[in-house]
């Protein structure tokens, strides 16, 4: 399974809050570049299962690749049977609108390809079950990872608001020094003279 279970999923969490910022960051940049990794696995997949689907209803509709070929020329898609057996191996990307046309070919609404073939191979319920574990997984990964954030946003607000602090302070010492240092090098400044000549 692409996602980990509820158990792997505290070990994760375990893991990436352990260590310094840099690896908090590092582990975060990891955890992101591999949530794209399962998306597009999850696609290729997905792709896998609807190959398998097109010739699944070429068989239950008893036609040949060839009669597809034909069929699918027909309807304005240069094709050959070799095209076809690509499309079925996964060999050959199957366009969204070659889809189409080849649900017309075996009869079934549009949508009929991509999704005949969801949850096949498990039953309807562990399936269901299966979905919702993995939600509830990536939902724990979301408000954990935003919580995370926010205490570090707060962290860094609070550090960066110090040094905002620490630097009005010194600027102040400074506008005093400099006072000092401009009433020293001019003596008599706001001390008035009553000498009369």
């Amino acid at each position: 399974m692409l996602m980990p279970n509820i158990d792997e999923n505290e070990r994760f969490w375990d893991d990436l809050t352990s260590g310094n910022d840099k690896d908090f960051i590092r582990k975060m940049a990891e955890m992101a570049a591999q949530a794209r990794l399962d998306t597009g696995e999850a696609a290729r997949i997905r792709e896998a299962q609807v190959a398998q689907e097109i010739r699944k209803q070429r068989i239950a509709s008893d036609l040949s690749q060839a009669d597809v070929a034909a069929k699918m020329t027909e309807l304005g898609f240069s094709m050959d049977q070799s095209t076809i057996a690509k499309l079925e191996s996964g060999k050959r990307p199957l366009r969204l609108a070659e889809m189409f046309a080849l649900s017309s070919v075996f009869g079934l609404p549009e949508i009929a390809l991509l999704t005949a073939s969801i949850g096949e191979g498990s039953q309807p319920n562990d399936y269901l079950r299966i979905l919702a574990e993995r939600l509830q997984v990536e939902t724990d990964h979301r408000d954990r990872t935003r919580k995370l954030l926010i205490e570090q946003l707060d962290l860094h607000a609070n550090v960066y608001a110090d040094a905002e602090a620490s630097m009005r302070w010194i600027a102040g010492l400074m506008r005093f020094a400099a006072a000092d240092a401009l009433k020293s090098a001019k003596p008599g400044i706001g001390v008035s003279d009553d000498r009369t000549e």
